[in-house]
């Protein structure tokens, strides 16, 4: 039996609306409180934490730039920055001095490196770690010294072996396969049957090698001549085997210019930050490209556009990025990475360098066409090294001696990131 409403009831429908009403006219005088106060403290917008600043306007102008016409690179789902910046930098002088583009095959460097790195988890007595295709710029030199180089037109894969996810694979099974037979060979005690276990499982990865790529260009014709890998580098890029100059920034800002080391063809110094940034301008002077070292602190990249600053960024002022030694305090170093720089720009009135044009190596379709623009801010908190090969135009800078046995065990960019 339905009941009827009292009028009590009613009462309290009407005052529950009045209180609705009031509540919505309560929030609405807040809100032009809060807008008051805005405007008196000349807050005319929010602030777009993690956004752009206001008035923050982005060009692509650059006042010096060298001659740049070779390819993007594309590392794709291997790590291996230096090794992209090392063929980049040689296709690069090669095309300024030549006028014309020899493109080198990376994936063969990749394909060399990730034997290289196959064959010495295969042999190894300890534990097995992940497979880790980032190195330093010493160690990738140095496999473009032991393996060569072949141009673009000799490598075609039977399998895009380095596309995201593939490469995944791939890689899983190769570690797979040397952990399977590790095992084998450390419980074999006879030292004829590990010899056999180990040639069983070389030829099973030779084969899966031979399947991504077929053979290994051991011999090709390029512009109907016949190269080896080491002759055709030997003919086209022969500055990779001579001297090159690495200045890794020092924390000091008044630090002097110290020689750590010349060994192998690499001549290592240490500067503040200063020195870097004025060596690197009179290399761009002289038309002459070189390899950043850099933390990559993705916080302050817009991936959309490739611009990298601070200061063009919103954030709380204790949300700023942390300096060279907090970082380093706090072992929170982000991914190194290695790229071109082919540019800067500067303001004309104060001479101060305003951005720099940065190469990357992760395709065309990143950053700006495959290039990024790092503001100067962001180059001097986070730059550690460049590298450059030694030219009749630009010296290293005088230097004090120091005797440093190992200079891979000095000299940034230990790089391991994409």
């Amino acid at each position: 039996m339905n009941k009827i409403p009292s009028a009590f009831h009613f009462k309290s429908i009407w005052l529950s609306n009045l209180l609705t009403v009031l509540i919505f006219l309560v929030a609405a005088s807040v809100g032009q409180t809060q807008q008051t106060c805005t405007d008196l403290f000349n807050r005319e917008r929010p602030i777009n934490y993690g956004g752009f600043r206001a008035g923050f306007q982005h060009n692509n102008n650059y006042k010096v730039t060298v001659k740049d016409a070779t390819p993007i690179k594309d590392q794709c789902g291997f790590a291996t920055c230096t090794i992209q910046a090392w063929a980049g930098l040689l296709e690069q002088n090669y095309y300024a001095q030549n006028n014309k583009i020899i493109e080198i095959s990376t994936r063969y460097l990749s394909l060399a490196r990730w034997w290289s790195l196959t064959m010495e988890r295969l042999m190894t007595d300890g534990p097995l770690s992940k497979t880790n295709f980032a190195s330093n710029l010493f160690k990738s030199r140095d496999l473009i010294l032991k393996f060569g180089l072949v141009p673009q037109s000799v490598l075609k894969p039977n399998v895009e072996f380095d596309a995201f996810g593939v490469s995944d694979r791939l890689v899983q099974q190769f570690e797979n396969i040397v952990a399977r037979y590790q095992t084998k060979i450390i419980n074999e005690k006879d030292k004829d049957k590990q010899q056999k276990l180990f040639s069983e499982a070389e030829k099973i990865i030779e084969k899966m090698f031979e399947g991504l790529i077929g053979e290994f260009p051991e011999q090709f014709e390029f512009e109907g001549k016949l190269f080896t890998p080491k002759s055709f580098r030997e003919t086209y890029f022969p500055q990779i085997a001579g001297t090159s100059t690495t200045i890794s920034v020092d924390l000091d800002r008044k630090a002097k210019v110290v020689r750590v080391a010349t060994d192998g063809g690499v001549d290592v110094l240490t500067a503040q930050i200063d020195v870097v940034e004025k060596k690197a301008r009179e290399l761009l002077d002289n038309g002459i490209s070189f390899i950043l070292g850099y933390d990559h602190q993705s916080s302050f990249a817009d991936d959309r556009t490739g611009v990298l600053g601070i200061k063009i960024f919103d954030f709380v002022d204790s949300g700023r990025p942390l300096s060279r030694a907090e970082r380093n305090a706090q072992g929170l170093g982000d991914e190194g990475h290695a790229v071109l720089v082919v540019g800067y720009d500067y303001d004309p009135v104060t001479n101060k360098v305003i951005k720099w044009k940065i190469k990357n190596s992760w395709g065309p379709n990143a950053g700006d066409g495959g290039y990024d623009h790092m503001y100067n801010d962001y180059f001097r908190a986070f730059s550690t090294s460049i590298t450059f090969f030694t030219n009749p135009y630009v010296s290293a800078p005088s230097a004090v001696p120091l005797t440093v046995v190992d200079p891979q065990a000095v000299a940034k960019p230990e790089l391991t990131g994409p």
